[in-house]
């Protein structure tokens, strides 16, 4: 789970993009990419309880941002429109 402030964060950028279903495919993107080491040394059935339980506790507004900064490049890099 992630704290009431980076969920506070999360949504705001949600609620303003307009895109919001393929944007949120960019942010589980790169909070898988936060944890990419761990993961790929798990097994299927610990792969899927460290993913119902991620360790986000600890992070804050700026590891969110950071989060969303590197959705929104991918989004960016990846869009259909960028490409032209």
């Amino acid at each position: 789970e992630f704290s009431i402030e980076c969920t506070l964060r999360l949504w705001d950028t949600y609620v303003a993009d307009k895109s919001f279903a393929s944007f949120h495919v960019y942010v589980c993107a790169a909070v898988l990419l936060c944890f990419s080491k761990e993961l790929q040394g798990m097994e299927f059935p610990d792969l899927i309880v460290f993913l119902q339980n991620l360790p986000t506790q600890d992070w804050g507004a700026e590891k969110m941002d950071m989060i969303l900064a590197q959705a929104y490049a991918w989004a960016q890099q990846f869009s259909a429109n960028h490409i032209e």
